[in-house]
């Protein structure tokens, strides 16, 4: 039996569907300058969602109440990350500073001149000149040179003399925000120090384990094979970047360049995998499914994700957990929630073309599937 009260009932589609919907309209509103077109057209949206509902009026009043708390709030989401990007170059821009951080990440891309690019999180901060007090900040930044640092991840280190500098393409500004991070720098010598090498870190463990992966597929695979498979089941496009390229040249050519995008098909294909040895395997529905979770949180752990795989990622989890939290899932229900929680986090990504793309298909699809079932319920019941 379904309990019906954790169930996605038409109703409870229609609510969060709403407030994502309203949620992205107050993202356009701060985004077109606050135009009138977006008030106007959530003032019409709000006196109909209260008129058309035949239900109490005080539950209209509650979604009425919903619908425009989502839609200011995404206003204000989306203000506070332009805002904190703003003032942090009104602060740093054209100034050196000491700061102390830890390492995140460390990639080689290929065909760049500074290949090394190293992530950085800043915790705390000084001006060089004036040697005051060190301030906390929290800020990743990328730093890319010439040659490898003797970095690992998950240290802790000094770097001195870097300066910040505003980019002044604004297109390369939002994708940093995107990408959460502050600044990028490119240093030919840069002067750093290890505060601290942690004996173990289950960070560094990762970073590891992924290189690892890669070297030993690269040797076992042919140049091609690897480029393609590093590119879209691991996700890193990095590391082959020249091969990768003329790859998507032939693609292009073919009109099939969508196939090369890391989505939510290849999640599919190795859980398709996993699933098919675990029937092999005599353990009940509820051990095979925390397996199957397990499993991808793993995948996901030890690969390069992006808009798609995690919206791929996070739709299958919920998918995943509904049968063992005896719940029926629904694919509107789930897709609106994952979308409504990647903008609350990161608003930006409403304006770049792998996030509109993944979303809008994946809409369309749930919207198309929950229409066909619906008429064959009725032609079911008609045919009785």
């Amino acid at each position: 039996m379904i309990n019906k009260s954790l169930s996605f009932s038409p109703a409870n589609i229609s609510h969060i569907f709403a407030i994502t919907i309203f949620f992205i309209f107050g993202i356009l509103w701060h985004a077109t300058g606050y135009s009138l077109l977006a008030p106007a057209t959530l003032a019409a949206a709000l006196i109909i969602a209260t008129v058309a509902i035949p239900k109490v009026a005080t539950k209209n009043i509650v979604i009425v109440a919903l619908t425009a708390i989502a839609f200011f709030s995404g206003n204000l989401r989306y203000a506070q990350q332009l805002h904190m990007q703003k003032h942090f170059f009104a602060q740093t821009n054209n100034k050196t500073f000491d700061i102390k951080a830890t390492v995140q990440d460390i990639q080689k891309t290929e065909g760049k001149i500074t290949p090394f690019c190293t992530t950085l999180y800043i915790k705390k901060i000084r001006e060089s000149k004036h040697k005051i007090s060190w301030k906390k900040l929290g800020k990743t930044i990328q730093i890319y040179t010439f040659k490898p640092l003797k970095l690992q991840v998950a240290d802790k280190v000094k770097v001195k003399n870097i300066t910040f500098k505003k980019p002044k393409n604004e297109e390369f500004a939002a994708y940093l925000i995107k990408k959460n991070i502050a600044a990028t720098l490119f240093e030919s010598n840069l002067s750093y120090k290890i505060l601290y090498r942690p004996n173990y870190s289950l960070k560094r463990w990762l970073y590891q384990k992924k290189q690892n992966i890669l070297n030993s597929l690269k040797r076992k695979m042919s140049r091609k094979l690897f480029t393609i498979f590093a590119s879209l089941f691991l996700g890193n496009k990095t590391i082959c970047k020249k091969d990768v390229d003329k790859v998507k040249t032939k693609f292009k050519a073919w009109g099939i360049l969508h196939l090369l995008a890391r989505s939510g098909l290849h999640l599919i294909l190795f859980l398709l995998i996993c699933e098919f040895i675990l029937r092999c395997v005599p353990l009940y529905f509820f051990i095979k499914q925390i397996i199957m979770i397990l499993l991808s949180i793993l995948y996901l752990a030890l690969s390069w994700p992006s808009i798609s795989f995690i919206r791929a990622f996070s739709v299958l989890l919920f998918y995943k957990a509904c049968p063992l939290l005896n719940t029926k899932p629904d694919l509107i229900h789930i897709v609106a929630t994952v979308c409504f929680a990647m903008l609350l986090y990161n608003p930006i990504q409403l304006f770049f073309l792998d996030f509109q793309l993944s979303f809008l298909l994946t809409f369309t699809l749930a919207i198309f599937s929950k229409i066909q079932i619906k008429r064959k319920r009725k032609y079911k019941i008609n045919n009785k």
